[in-house]
């Protein structure tokens, strides 16, 4: 049983995690045992600053009290976990996927730029690609770019060559 203190020490550093994320999602985990509890949490550390806890709706409530994410309150109902971070589509993506594995952990809602999103909305999030992979098609498409440009300007000297060597040859 934790002090008012720990459980005051414990909605602070909440908060302050929650302020700072970029997505937040609501699951139930009704049923999930630890272990597979800690087998999510293992997968979250692959990505940068995403945590999942499981934490008394009331403490929740207290934690999100006065910020944007207050909007999530009316689904802070029975057994309930919180998963936030810094990678919204990368967490959707883990979340999906180990929805997907266990049947016991579903996805509620979740909050993101100031909004509600439903569960098919984070489904929809989650097969957008994540940022590694769009700095990869960025740099792909700049690389393209630059080497249809030093093709077309290569053309009118290779179009020159061309023409030399046909006369040349006559």
């Amino acid at each position: 049983m934790l002090t008012k203190q720990q459980k005051t020490a414990l909605v602070d550093q909440l908060k302050e995690d929650l302020l700072q994320s970029e997505f937040i999602a609501i699951t139930k985990n009704h049923g999930l045992t630890v272990a597979q509890s800690t087998e999510f949490r293992k997968q979250l550390s692959s990505l940068d600053q995403c945590h999942y806890r499981i934490v008394k709706n009331t403490l929740l409530e207290l934690a999100v009290q006065g910020s944007e994410a207050e909007q999530l309150m009316n689904h802070f109902v029975g057994p309930t976990a919180v998963a936030y971070g810094a990678d919204p589509v990368g967490l959707a993506k883990l979340l999906m996927q180990f929805v997907k594995d266990h049947e016991k952990m579903t996805v509620i809602a979740g909050f993101m730029s100031g909004r509600i999103l439903s569960d098919k909305e984070i489904e929809a999030l989650s097969k957008l690609p994540s940022l590694p992979e769009l700095l990869a098609q960025i740099v792909s498409f700049i690389q393209g770019a630059g080497v249809e440009l030093h093709r077309v300007m290569l053309a009118p000297a290779m179009e020159m060559h061309r023409l030399l060597t046909a006369i040349s040859e006559q």
